[in-house]
């Protein structure tokens, strides 16, 4: 009791009341607010870990099924080498010897040979090297092994579970040895370590240094290794792709995520302590915490001072009338309201007037000793504030020289840390200081820069700045963004973007100048090269547009000049004319496909060809495009071999170096385009790569011209290098040769010096042709291409479509013809018999081709599909034409050309099963 009688005093005034009661209220607001957020937030960051975790499970998982094929590949090019075949052919000393030397050179990668074997079908071990040979995997039969929980299929590839090895975790992968009839000669049996240190830094960068990878089979003996050891698993009852909350053996509670990676017998979990998931979750607790208790200061504030609204008039009142009753007669309330406290306050003025009025005679009396107290009271006063001024003189002064100080320090720390370069310097200009970007930016010390001039250091900026800081000084005006460009530094020109302002003293005064320089060089090459590729880009969709209308025309033009020739006796006088229209046409078609080979990338289509005939049809072209002062010589090897390669490409090769070989030689000169035939019994070292042995055709094109440097082909075939002025070279054109070629299977080496010339030698694989193999239709004359079939023919073009319509029906073929799509679905669905073939344009208005033979392909199931176009192969690919059951006739095309495709469509199920 006697506790809470002076707790209910201090509470009962109003004005502590009322802040108290507002503030309860909000105190209880906030903490149910924070529970649900705490509820929310829980789920929230769960779900957002479950999703990082499923993502990088995914990236993980492509990434090693990516590896795992990539190895098989390179296992599969292994296999299909002469040595291999030999060996499971002859099995002797000899080419045991070979297979095995083969197996020990031939390496995926940079380090130790790796641990490979060779079994034959019947499960005899004929090779087996490498660091772990003698081990289970190596000296079991791959179709025998105990970790292998399947059969696979006859003639396919498969990757065993891991295991471990001693301390080494190791995996197998086995690719089928196939003989010339595509039947399993034996295996080859790789084995491979797991190494995890790339795979921990990509996951750290992901999810952060306290996320886990652990890696184990998913088919076969149960094994778990985090890429370093074996270990323990996470359960196995977890689905795939399903984050899910587990507690190790550890006792540590994670969070994880398990996904099968496609190709393999593997699996992979991605894990994380749920204590990380949840940190940051408190981590936004505590400052939405933070912010609720500032709101309920601030609210409690405001309810102070409405409460001191209230009770202040009550509170005055009670404060005059304590000094009217302590012998202040002179106090006085004012009165601001005119509700009853202002009539109490107008009663308690009143009554202190009277108060005052009965007392005059003594404050007479006392008026002379309170004018004397009060002049002591202001002396003292003055003495006190004088003290005070001094005292707090004393701190400004001080706290001024700690804030000078301070300042300095920033401002050295900003200046030495800033990424841009920046100088002072006096009225002289001279270095007085400058910051360690500038110093790197110019090539010189710090030391080697003051007290000496911006030209003395570096020449070639000086006479750049010199003029701009010196109207800095004189003016006293900033000079922002200057651009200085083609500075020469290092042997490399450098763009610069300055800002020059004037350096004050304590009077204002101009005492010197500064400078900040950013260093501009990789924006503006990047910036070139953007502009570069943004108008190749524009040139290549204008010259796609253009051939898709010329490739129509020229179908024309030849279809009907090739049925005229037809109808036509070779003694006719115009037959020699209709066979020149012909040949104009065929050219016109090709130099359109080498006019788009600049600026359109092209989808392989490799032919057998024949190196020497290709040099031989584009002479003409070529001389004209290199000129009269060009002497142009062919030197071409005789029965030269055969390559296979897509045409087009290797045309376009040989045009862009003849172009280049043009332009080295402006003056005139020599140019030869060489072939030959090369047998290499060895690897051969080029320039930067191994050349292995073989059979190889040679193209070589050498020139007189002025050569180049060691630096210079150094950076030869990177994209966008070229050694032209600026606007007459794209940097593409060497670049596109060195990936035709690579992607040909062939590599190109150069040789060349500066004034002695440069030769181009460009290697491609000689193509083995099989004697046993008959081309489909092959020996099939012009006229057993025809049928009694019905084709529904599409094409917006007029003239093309006539001509089409001519060519089916003189075939024997029955026709059904659309220019429009809608037209060709109406007719697609009415058409009461069967519709064999729907022959069908591409790109046409309303809707597309591809679209045309979706809609009829659900319509008519065994309707066959035929597109066409003009235009360039990538056009068509992006639009979806282009894929490997898709049947594709490239535009322009001749009669014979069109009734053969058309044949091979129809005729595709009988040759199959024919194979089959």
């Amino acid at each position: 009791m006697r506790i809470v009688e002076p707790v209910a005093r201090v509470f009962q005034p109003l004005q502590r009341k009322l802040p108290l009661l507002i503030a309860a209220l909000l105190c209880a607001v906030v903490v149910g607010f924070l529970w649900l957020v705490n509820r929310e937030l829980k789920g929230a960051f769960e779900s957002a870990a479950s999703q990082r975790l499923s993502v990088a499970a995914q990236r993980l998982a492509s990434m090693f099924s990516e590896s795992s094929g990539a190895l098989r590949g390179e296992m599969r090019r292994l296999v299909s080498d002469s040595a291999i075949t030999a060996l499971m052919t002859k099995q002797d000393a000899s080419s045991i010897t070979a297979a095995t030397a083969l197996l020990v050179q031939r390496r995926p990668n940079a380090g130790a040979p790796p641990s490979r074997a060779i079994w034959t079908r019947d499960c005899r071990l004929l090779v087996s090297t490498g660091e772990f040979k003698g081990t289970s995997l190596l000296e079991t039969c791959p179709r025998e092994s105990p970790l292998v929980d399947h059969s696979p299929a006859q003639g396919n590839d498969w990757v065993h579970p891991m295991g471990a090895f001693g301390k080494t975790m190791v995996y197998a992968t086995v690719v089928p040895i196939e003989g010339a009839a595509h039947d399993t000669l034996g295996h080859l049996v790789q084995l491979r370590t797991l190494t995890g240190a790339a795979t921990t830094q990509l996951l750290s960068s992901m999810l952060g240094k306290d996320a886990t990878l652990l890696f184990g089979n998913a088919r076969g003996p149960v094994f778990w290794t985090d890429l370093s050891k074996p270990t323990d698993g996470p359960p196995r009852s977890i689905p795939p792709g399903i984050a899910t909350h587990y507690t190790g053996k550890d006792g540590v509670e994670q969070f994880g995520v398990a996904q099968t990676i496609a190709s393999t017998p593997w699996t992979l979990w991605v894990q994380m302590p749920v204590a990380t998931v949840a940190a940051s979750q408190v981590d936004v607790l505590r400052q939405l915490a933070y912010i609720a208790l500032v709101c309920i200061i601030i609210g409690v504030l405001g309810a102070w001072a409405l409460s001191h609204h209230v009770t202040r008039p009550i509170l005055e009142l009670k404060r005059a009338a304590e000094d009217l009753a302590g012998g202040d007669y002179s106090r006085r309330v004012d009165v601001t309201r005119n509700d009853e406290l202002g009539m109490l306050m107008t009663s308690f003025n009143r009554m202190a007037e009277q108060v005052q009025a009965g007392n005059e005679e003594l404050s007479a009396q006392t008026e002379e000793l309170e004018h004397h107290f009060t002049e002591a009271q202001d002396l003292a006063r003055q003495l006190e504030m004088s003290n005070q001024e001094l005292i707090e003189s004393a701190e400004l002064t001080e706290r001024a020289h700690h804030e000078r100080e301070l300042a300095q320090s920033l401002l050295d720390e900003v200046i030495n840390r800033a990424p841009v370069g920046i100088a002072v310097f006096d009225a002289q200009l001279r270095y007085v200081r400058l910051n360690p970007a500038l110093a790197a930016m110019n090539g010189v010390s710090i030391e080697e820069h003051i007290g000496r001039t911006a030209s003395a250091v570096v020449p070639e900026w000086g006479n750049f700045a010199v003029p701009h800081l010196s109207s800095v000084i004189q003016t006293g005006a900033t000079l922002a963004n200057k651009d200085v460009n083609d500075i020469m530094l290092g042997g490399k020109k450098r763009h610069w973007l300055a800002s020059y302002f004037p350096v004050r003293g304590h009077r204002g005064e101009v005492i010197g100048a500064g400078a900040m320089i950013l260093d501009t060089t990789l924006h503006h090459e990047l910036e070139a090269q953007l502009l570069q590729a943004q108008k190749m880009d524009a040139v290549g969709r204008l010259a796609g547009g253009v051939a898709h209308d010329f490739n129509n025309l020229l179908t024309v033009i030849s279809s009907y000049s090739e049925m005229a020739l037809e109808t036509l006796a070779r003694e006719d006088p115009l037959y020699a004319d209709m066979q020149e229209i012909r040949s104009s046409a065929e050219r016109a078609s090709r130099l359109t496909r080498q006019l788009l080979a600049f600026s359109r990338k092209q989808v392989m289509q490799p032919q057998v060809l024949d190196l020497n005939r290709v040099a031989t049809e584009m002479e003409r072209m070529l001389r004209r495009l290199i000129g009269e002062d060009v002497m142009l010589l062919l030197d071409l090897a005789p029965k030269l071999g055969e390559v296979c390669a897509d045409p087009g490409q290797i045309e376009q090769v040989l045009m862009n170096l003849v172009l280049n070989a043009r332009d080295a030689m402006p003056e005139g000169g020599r140019l030869v385009i060489g072939t030959s035939n090369l047998s290499l019994t060895s690897d051969l070292a080029l320039d930067a790569e191994t050349l292995p042995a073989g059979e190889y055709v040679t193209l070589s094109v050498d020139d007189s011209g002025t050569g180049m440097t060691d630096e210079t082909k150094g950076h030869l075939f990177e994209p966008f290098f070229t050694t032209k002025a600026t606007g007459q070279g794209t940097g593409l054109g060497l670049s596109t040769v060195y990936g035709i070629v690579k992607q040909s299977g062939g590599d190109v080496v150069v040789r060349s010096s500066p004034g002695k010339g440069s030769n181009f030698m460009i290697y491609l694989p000689r193509h083995k042709r099989q004697a046993n193999r008959t081309p489909l239709n092959g020996n099939k004359p012009a006229g057993a291409y025809g049928g009694s079939e019905t084709i529904l023919l599409v094409e917006d073009d007029a003239a093309l479509r006539n001509l089409a319509r001519r060519i089916l029906k003189s075939a024997g073929y029955t026709v059904l013809e659309a220019r429009t799509a809608n037209t060709a679905i109406e007719l697609g669905t009415n058409h009461e018999g069967i519709i064999h073939l729907l022959l069908t344009d591409v790109v046409m208005p309303q809707a597309s081709g591809r679209e045309v033979g979706d809609r009829l392909s659900v319509l008519r199931p065994d309707i066959r599909v035929l597109y066409m176009s003009g235009y360039t192969d990538d056009d068509v690919m992006r639009r979806g034409v282009v894929s490997a059951k898709t049947e594709f006739l490239q535009k322009p095309f001749t009669p014979e050309e069109l009734i053969r495709r058309i044949r091979e469509v129809l005729d595709a199920n009988i040759v199959h099963a024919e194979a089959v």
